[in-house]
């Protein structure tokens, strides 16, 4: 009934109320923070989007979900034409705002669920769930006429345009791994740039 047992009574009951709030915050700030390595480590620090292991560990989870809906699949690879040279013309810096804005322009030419990753360099790749070949095509040639069209604008007041090249390929039958997805729209991508680049080109459609 003292003073001082009611003050300790009542600082005993404000730390038991506060604890699990404290816990609750810690709590709170590891996930941030881990969600936020978890981004770094999956993700390409300058265009923002996935890297190439997380390309491939996002695109595998995709297809190895049990739905019918996400095949027939098709995956584009994608390269920036004479990247090299605007580099070497124009710098470093405007070969990243190329990529920047290719991989903005890209995104905002895919499908929700699409998956889109930087694979290094100026290469970059889409798996495309759920999407027959006609509409794959679609896809990828609206985003080659839309990268054709666009200018980067550099700091010296320059517009810079470049142009990029597409391998397509697509499969019907689930089952695929990405790893085989993607080396036959690479070859496909060869054959783009081997026919003159800023173009689309399909592979023969596995069985």
């Amino acid at each position: 009934d003292t003073p001082q047992a009611i003050m300790s009574l009542r600082v005993g009951v404000t730390l038991t109320a506060l604890a699990p709030l404290a816990v609750a915050s810690v709590m709170v700030a590891r996930n941030e923070l881990l969600a936020r390595l978890q981004h770094a480590a999956s993700h390409d620090p300058l265009t923002q989007v996935l890297n190439r292991g997380g390309f491939m560990a996002r695109a595998g989870n995709v297809l190895a979900a049990p739905a019918p809906a996400r095949w027939p699949a098709a995956v584009l690879m994608m390269d920036i034409d004479f990247f090299k040279k605007v580099n070497d013309t124009h710098g470093h810096a405007a070969g990243d705002e190329v990529l920047i804005g290719f991989a903005r322009l890209a995104a905002a030419c895919l499908r929700s669920g699409d998956v889109l990753g930087r694979l290094g360099g100026e290469e970059f790749a889409v798996l495309l769930p759920g999407c027959a070949v006609d509409d794959a095509r679609a896809i990828a040639q609206r985003i080659c006429d839309a990268f054709a069209a666009h200018t980067v604008a550099l700091a010296d007041g320059t517009r810079l345009r470049a142009t990029v090249s597409i391998g397509l390929g697509c499969w019907s039958a689930p089952g695929t791994p990405v790893g085989t997805m993607l080396s036959t729209a690479d070859a496909a991508l060869y054959r783009a740039k081997h026919d003159g680049r800023n173009r689309v080109v399909l592979d023969a459609v596995p069985a």
